[in-house]
């Protein structure tokens, strides 16, 4: 079912679905990006085996500093091939998401919350979320390049969240200072 939604910027593809469809598994993935012709089969078929864990394509494993605290986001290793089931695996849009009822803590539809802590990072918001409710995070398959549709990259989010002052490393911070580290 295909539905309009302009409300949530990043937020579209996750927002409208859970509250629209409370206790359904949701996958969710970026708009541009090609995807091969099983990506949405495999995740449902590890999806069955893997006890309530929120799978996904990408995923980069979190580095931590002796604190505890994560280290800034450009420091973490990205497109991991780890793929075990852990709080440390963090998941991205980019390859899709399969998010099984119950994955995430029940503030994920907190649109004001999330806008104004982490207005542009929806992957940094389903993280967190995640946490929250408990969620181990586990990465599918092989690691792959992902390819993007031609021209989408020109204006992208990605950009404003990874590029100079990285604003992954401040919405993340947003979240530990209202959430604390462990979501």
């Amino acid at each position: 079912q295909i539905r309009d939604s302009t409300q949530f910027r990043s937020y579209n593809k996750l927002i409208p679905s859970l509250d629209a469809f409370t206790g359904a598994t949701i996958v969710i993935c970026d708009d541009d990006t090609y995807y091969w012709s099983t990506w949405l089969g495999e995740l449902v078929s590890e999806a069955s085996t893997s006890k309530g864990a929120i799978i996904c394509h990408r995923t980069h494993l979190i580095r931590l500093l002796p604190t505890g605290k994560p280290t800034s986001y450009r420091d973490w290793k990205h497109n991991t091939s780890d793929c075990f089931p852990s709080p440390l695996a963090f998941p991205t849009g980019v390859g899709g998401i399969l998010i099984p009822p119950g994955a995430l803590d029940p503030m994920v539809l907190d649109t004001t919350v999330a806008r104004s802590i982490c207005p542009t990072a929806d992957d940094v918001w389903i993280y967190w979320m995640g946490r929250r409710a408990g969620t181990l995070f586990r990465k599918i398959g092989p690691v792959r390049k992902f390819i993007s549709w031609r021209s989408s990259q020109n204006v992208a989010l990605w950009r404003e969240n990874n590029i100079g002052e990285i604003a992954n490393d401040r919405q993340i911070a947003a979240m530990i200072a209202h959430f604390g580290s462990d979501g």
